[in-house]
């Protein structure tokens, strides 16, 4: 494989996944630029920077991969770096199937926050402007954020108590001798 023009390389190594590409790792590249792509996403739909935190690290990786790439003596196959298949299952129409209410919850939200951010929102900001109501114009600035807060706290406490034992009717627990049975 042909070495890249150095310079070119650091240009292009500025940008997400743009160095991969331009060295031909057009997989990897676009694997960091759709990782990118949906911080940004996050960022402005809940309107909360807190994800902005990842941006420096998902760029430094995409700088110093570039460079990584370039100095190997032998390229390394093109691949994305994460394995959709792995991550889905090797049928995902039964991961569908099996997770289709969160789906559909998932689904439900987005669109009560687009129909809120689009129809409802300029309307309460104009109705708190027009009255004065600066309390209220910064409820409804920080409401993406309070709710974001709480679905992550309650995700959090949901983890935290872990799987429940579904109980069995059918199940009678072996009790000794004592206790009726045979023995």
């Amino acid at each position: 494989m042909k070495r890249k023009n150095g310079f070119f390389t650091l240009c292009f190594a500025c940008g997400f996944g743009a160095g991969q590409m331009y060295l031909g790792y057009m997989r990897r590249g676009l694997s960091i630029m759709l990782i990118a792509a949906a911080d940004f996403f996050l960022m402005s739909l809940f309107n909360n920077t807190v994800f902005g935190v990842l941006l420096p690290v998902i760029w430094a990786y995409a700088f110093f991969d570039t460079f990584r790439l370039r100095s190997q003596e032998t390229p390394c196959p093109d691949a994305f770096l994460f394995d959709l298949p792995a991550l889905l299952g090797s049928d995902w129409r039964q991961l569908v199937r099996r997770r289709h209410h969160l789906i559909g919850w998932l689904l439900v939200g987005f669109g009560v926050y687009a129909l809120y951010n689009n129809f409802v929102a300029p309307s309460l900001w104009q109705v708190a402007e027009q009255m004065g109501l600066v309390w209220l114009m910064n409820f409804l600035y920080g409401l993406p954020t309070l709710i974001v807060a709480a679905l992550m706290i309650g995700l959090g406490v949901w983890l935290l108590r872990g799987p429940h034992a579904k109980d069995d009717d059918d199940y009678v627990g072996f009790g000794g001798k004592g206790d009726g049975g045979n023995g």
